[in-house]
């Protein structure tokens, strides 16, 4: 546009007529690309001065009005890593007469699972009408609520808003604690630690697996009594629980993974820590005897149902003989099967000087299996009784020689009845601990019916089971069929050199470490809990003169 500044004239009428004219030879339109410039005239008593000023191009058009459909998007829920995404279609219309130009879009949240796709176009003229999407996705459970931002060049509203809602339905797993340190108990001590499984989603959540893994494998124990897969609803939840018994004073760590449907979090993963301390520790030493001796005596219920339980015993005694050997026992062994309690046949008793085949034929004449039977057959406390009476093991008796006063006593009932004498088991233990300076070294064993309710065609072995746990022998099944393995264990279990070693002070169990003349025994031997002793079986027994050394900790007194 033109401007036109007149300063004062000295003359009107033909004068300014002329510079009317002059004004108009003058007139020069300037076009510069984007923009219109005016160009100012001036006026002066003798010049014309021409000025440029820029002029806005969009100064005289009309604003765009933005317009979204729908304002608003409902998601239906969807089941995560199930269903397929949601989509929908919001429509961008320019309702007014100048052009929208379209800036941006985005989400408000931008953790929300929400998504927009490009839109259309980017300018719209009046009337024109364009599409984007927007897609919901969810990985987790919840419930979700933003908005969609739409940046235009609408003065009025420069930003439109679609609020948009959804809801992921799946199961969430959460384990409590995640973490778990069990401090520093003492070594022996035993805790345990629960942890819980919940499912904090809106479906169910299936644990599929557990998986525990731990380089101190004694000191901690994963353990559950569930059944899986396990089905847990919302807001319910399941144990399980981890187990510290620590066996040093190492630092001990485990870990757990919990693996489920769990769509974010398949796998979870909790741990348990661990440092035990000493309480102490103690060292017993035990001299293993040279060669002591020991007097077995057998006694056998000859009754008409043990033809063939006897004939067991009789055919596989050469093993208890050699067992008997094979430690270099000084040994006396005789069977007891009369009232009298006197010992049949020309020798009162079997040594080490027997070969196996004279043993066994000396054994079977004591026995006497198929020769008849007195009053105490199924009196085994009252054979036994008679066979040790003063009368009949002093001099002139009739089994002189057989018992010693210095040696260790065994005594061994075979019977498929219970016990029948006439005074109680108590009675009878106590005569004949009484025949020793210390009564340790008398023992009872019975190969007898199970207690306490028999077995086969045997009655419960009352009376003999209680003598052997009263004196720590051994109780065998008379149904068993492997009669050999019978005579070893009484074997191992009569003789006078050691088998069993009482410990001074109550140890952890696990960390007892075994060395025979200094050289570590980790086989061979087990832990009696109610002996607190250490027991070798018959293959591993300490040979005599032989230093026997067991080290352990102490069990420490633990809380709860």
């Amino acid at each position: 546009m033109w401007v036109a500044r007149c300063h004062t004239w000295s003359a009107l009428g033909v004068v300014g007529a002329k510079v009317e004219e002059v004004l108009l030879k003058r007139l020069v339109v300037l076009s510069v690309p984007g923009s219109l410039l005016a160009v100012a005239l001036g006026c002066s008593e003798n010049t014309i001065v021409e000025k440029n000023e820029p002029v806005d191009p969009l100064s005289d058009q009309a604003d765009p009005c933005i317009t979204v459909d729908p304002t608003r998007v409902d998601f239906d829920p969807i089941r995560v890593s199930e269903d397929p995404a949601a989509t929908a279609v919001v429509s961008v219309s320019n309702t007014c007469e100048g052009d929208l130009e379209i800036y941006a879009l985005s989400v408000a949240d931008v953790s929300a699972p929400f998504s927009v796709g490009s839109i259309g176009s980017v300018l719209l003229p009046q009337g024109s009408t364009t599409d984007f999407t927007i897609t919901f996705d969810p990985k987790t459970s919840s419930t979700y609520t933003t908005e969609v931002l739409v940046d235009s060049n609408d003065p009025a509203t420069p930003t439109a808003v679609v609020v948009v809602t959804g809801e992921g339905i799946a199961p969430i797993i959460d384990v409590s604690p995640d973490e778990y340190d069990f401090g520093s108990p003492y070594i022996g001590c035993v805790a345990s630690q629960t942890y819980e499984i919940s499912n904090i989603g809106n479906a169910p959540l299936m644990v599929e697996e557990f998986q525990f893994a731990t380089p101190s494998a004694v000191d901690l124990e994963f353990r559950h009594d569930l059944t899986l897969p396990l089905e847990i609803a919302p807001e319910a939840s399941a144990e399980v629980y981890v187990d510290y018994h620590p066996l040093d004073d190492f630092t001990d760590e485990a870990f757990l993974t919990v693996l489920s449907n769990d769509p974010f979090t398949p796998s979870y993963l909790v741990t348990a820590t661990g440092s035990a301390g000493e309480y102490g520790d103690n060292l017993d030493v035990y001299e293993q005897p040279i060669k002591a001796a020991t007097d077995v005596l057998f006694t056998l219920d000859r009754s008409c149902s043990m033809s063939e339980d006897l004939e067991n015993v009789a055919a596989n005694f050469a093993t208890f003989i050699n067992a008997l050997s094979g430690v270099d026992a000084d040994f006396h062994v005789a069977a007891a099967v009369d009232d009298s309690g006197c010992i049949r046949g020309a020798d009162p008793y079997i040594d080490n000087t027997f070969n196996g085949a004279d043993a066994v034929a000396a054994f079977e004449t004591m026995a006497n299996i198929y020769g008849s039977y007195g009053s105490n057959t199924e009196r085994g406390f009252a054979l036994a009784e008679a066979a040790l009476s003063a009368g009949n093991v002093g001099p002139g008796g009739c089994n002189e020689g057989f018992y010693r006063e210095d040696a260790y006593l065994a005594i061994v009932a075979v019977s498929d009845e219970p016990e029948q004498s006439p005074n109680p088991w108590t009675f009878y233990v106590g005569l004949w601990q009484s025949m020793k300076d210390d009564p340790e070294e008398f023992i009872y064993h019975a190969v007898a019916g199970d207690y306490p309710s028999g077995c086969g065609t045997a009655d419960p072995g009352t009376g003999y089971y209680e003598a052997t746990v009263a004196t720590g022998g051994v109780f065998l099944s008379i149904c068993a069929d492997d009669w050999a393995a019978h005579l070893e264990v009484l074997a191992a279990s009569s003789i006078a050199q050691k088998t069993s070693f009482g410990l001074t002070q109550p140890p952890v169990p696990d960390t007892i470490e075994v060395a025979i003349d200094g050289i570590d025994t980790t086989a061979g031997w087990v832990y009696d809990p109610k002996g607190n002793s250490v027991v070798f079986n018959i293959e591993s027994i300490p040979p005599g003169g032989s230093t026997i050394e067991i080290e352990y900790q102490l069990l420490p007194p633990c809380d709860g």
